[in-house]
């Protein structure tokens, strides 16, 4: 149940946020998120900031209610659901309204994977055992071990780890929240400094 408690605080965090660090504006965003701007054509990005904040406060708000409605037995099932899907919702907020800031971008993907989690994976799914599930002598018809063991987990849960924190430092690069995308193999050259990721992701088969 504490994680239904986590999800009331995040969603007050989430409401706030707005009111702690400042709205970005064309005076005070980044050159490079100002560039991004003119090339694609989006829509100013005063608009889009405070687009993402009322979209902050007022997801924060039905996030306070989902958590609320997850502590009752009757309405659990609808309140756990409801807030992944909140959380599914933040992740892809700041790519939506193309965030021109850095902390809303943050404060969106660490509160919504946080949301997800606390509602459906760390509580289990609605309807779902979690003695069942951890079960190690539950063997699947066909297997010799159970896939459900932490050795078997771990892998997966690390490799998506790593995946996220990728396409979080990709998209933070297409944004214009940092200026230099991190490329081991492909670098760029005095006469085109973009490095082999920069060209891929800045090309028009990507703005396409």
């Amino acid at each position: 149940r504490w994680t239904q408690f986590a999800v009331i605080g995040l969603g007050l965090w989430l409401a706030a946020s707005p009111g702690v660090y400042d709205v970005v504006s064309a005076d005070t965003a980044r050159a490079s998120v100002v560039a991004v701007t003119l090339e694609r054509g989006l829509p100013s990005i005063e608009w889009r900031a405070n687009a993402l904040a009322l979209s902050d406060m007022l997801s924060g708000i039905v996030l306070m209610i989902f958590g609320a409605m997850s502590l009752s037995k009757r309405t659990a099932w609808f309140g756990q659901w409801a807030t992944a899907f909140i959380g599914i919702w933040l992740l892809f907020a700041p790519l939506f309204f193309w965030s021109p800031s850095a902390a809303q971008y943050l404060t969106n993907l660490l509160v919504g994977t946080l949301a997800i989690a606390f509602s459906v994976l760390v509580p289990m799914m609605p309807g779902m055992s979690m003695e069942g599930m951890m079960d190690k002598k539950s063997i699947p018809p066909g297997w010799t071990y159970s896939p459900s063991t932490d050795a078997q987990r771990f892998p997966i849960v690390a490799m998506g780890i790593i995946g996220l924190l990728i396409s979080r430092m990709l998209t933070s690069y297409q944004l214009g929240h940092i200026d230099v995308a991190w490329e081991p193999f492909f670098s760029g050259s005095l006469a085109d400094p973009k490095n082999g990721t920069e060209e891929i992701i800045t090309s028009d088969v990507s703005k396409a």
